[in-house]
């Protein structure tokens, strides 16, 4: 079979104002974490992290070929009838034979694409493994409230996401996001919004998700997503002053509950101290680093991507 091509998005930081990023060591350089956003209302696992299987069916760009690959900077498309920017690096083996997975990283309140792609720095992770796209916010942030129908960064995600399957070799069973601050929390909204898109989250110093409609939560509390919940890996610092941990932990209980695990005790799982949650239909991952502040944990970005290299 052709293997699959992925893609990589990130998300960046937020202003946000309540808890701190993880840093068990020291934290990458650069992309400072940013207040949270004020809104209106069985057994121990490890994680693969080989190279991702091939597989029979990629996207449409499997078929053409002398696509650019490498970095790509200064990138524009139309989303929402807005004009976008984003940079997109691609594996440079890409020939369009093999699917690749695709990874949006978000980036945090006042950054850019550039700013947090230096800040994870997947180029020295998995650059021959899976394509990353970097989009840029306007304004350098990330809308979080408004409805989806008419939300820019929804569609900017809908469009990058069809754009590069359709000039790409991209295995569209293995979509992911992931993000800082702010760019944590959009990872978490699109994770209920675009559930169906997404196999994997893996927010970082965030919360989330929400919604502010009306009978958005169930009897009980819990948001009704409308969309298939993504498997999840939730990292956060226990010394963010930034995001209250308290909000990472809100994250992580959606995400256990809405992928059904039980309420076992979690169990401790690769890297320490992250522990992975039982019984679920899709994995659930939580990293609370007891020294961790707002700023990337030096472990995160490795294990954002050996989470989403063993989800087949």
């Amino acid at each position: 079979m052709s293997s699959v091509l992925v893609a990589v998005i990130a998300v960046g930081a937020i202003a946000c104002s309540s808890s701190a990023a993880p840093t068990a060591t020291a934290a990458p350089a650069s992309e400072p974490g940013d207040d949270a956003p004020t809104t209106s209302d069985g057994g121990a696992t490890s994680v693969d992290a080989s190279a991702p299987k091939p597989r029979a069916n990629g996207s449409a760009g499997c078929a053409k070929s002398g696509a650019a690959a490498g970095l790509q900077t200064g990138l524009s498309i139309t989303a929402g009838n807005r004009a976008r920017t984003y940079e997109l690096a691609v594996p440079p083996a890409h020939d369009g034979t093999r699917a690749y997975p695709l990874v949006f990283v978000f980036h945090s309140g006042g950054r850019d694409g550039a700013s947090v792609r230096d800040y994870f720095g997947f180029s020295g992770i998995a650059e021959a493994e899976a394509i990353f796209v970097y989009p840029d916010g306007l304004n350098k942030e990330w809308d979080l409230d408004s409805p989806t129908d008419t939300n820019k960064d929804v569609a900017l995600f809908d469009a990058l996401r069809a754009h590069v399957a359709a000039e790409y070799c991209v295995d569209e069973a293995r979509v992911f996001a992931t993000g800082s601050s702010m760019g944590g929390y959009l990872a978490n909204q699109l994770g209920c919004r675009r559930g169906d898109a997404l196999r994997a989250i893996a927010p970082h110093s965030a919360g989330g998700p929400w919604e502010n409609g009306p009978n958005a939560y169930d009897d009980q509390g819990n948001l009704k997503c409308a969309q298939r919940p993504p498997a999840a890996m939730v990292f956060h610092g226990l010394k963010d002053t930034n995001v209250d941990p308290k909000d990472g932990q809100a994250s992580v209980d959606h995400w256990a509950w809405a992928n059904g695990c039980t309420a076992a005790q979690p169990t401790p799982t690769s890297p320490s101290p992250c522990v992975a949650y039982q019984g679920c239909k899709r994995p659930v991952v939580s990293c609370r680093i007891p020294d961790g502040t707002h700023r990337i944990w030096n472990a995160g970005p490795k294990a954002t991507w050996d989470f989403f290299a063993s989800l087949q």
